[in-house]
């Protein structure tokens, strides 16, 4: 007797189960997938929050076989994550041009105060997309319409194309 109610136990905890481990997970983001580098052509790292996860993979065509784009595999958030987090995303590699982005998080005002001083190559796409902002961002949302996210696309991917012949004869 006790064992079939040992029995009829475990058959139900093991359908629980095997329902739980069922659900279909969400996939992951496809702006976060590690590329495979073509040879030959330079690097380039997005690091941002979640603007610059929706434009990774359009600037990753945009730029087709004219630079190698990667990201970090989540939203880097503010510039205080960006410091925390920064020597693990640049890891071993070496990188042409790295483009930052944390415009939800920061205050521009002071990145380019900073950037400036470090005679860093500024892309101001709050100064880029304000005249704009009302066909392009969405209604009381700091996210872009698709037609937004083309534009600032368009914009990245020129800025980094531009400074890539300065990467090729400085970079190591």
């Amino acid at each position: 007797m006790r064992m079939s109610g040992l029995a009829l136990l475990l058959i139900v905890c093991g359908s629980a189960v095997a329902t739980e481990t069922t659900k279909p997970a969400k996939p992951p983001d496809p702006a976060y997938a590690q590329i495979e580098d073509r040879p030959g052509l330079p690097r380039v790292l997005l690091i941002g929050d979640s603007v610059s996860i929706g434009y990774t993979l359009a600037v990753r065509k945009e730029l087709d076989g004219k630079a190698n784009v990667h990201r970090p595999p989540q939203n880097c958030g503010s510039s205080a994550v960006g410091l925390a987090n920064l020597e693990r995303w640049l890891g071993n590699g070496r990188w042409d041009v790295i483009h930052f982005n944390h415009g939800l998080h920061d205050l521009p005002r002071i990145a380019v105060e900073v950037m400036t001083k470090l005679s860093v190559q500024i892309d101001d796409l709050c100064a880029f997309a304000t005249p704009q902002i009302d066909k392009i961002q969405e209604p009381g949302n700091p996210h872009f319409k698709a037609k937004g996210t083309a534009v600032l696309v368009r914009e990245i991917a020129r800025v980094i194309e531009a400074a890539l012949p300065v990467a090729r004869t400085t970079a190591k």
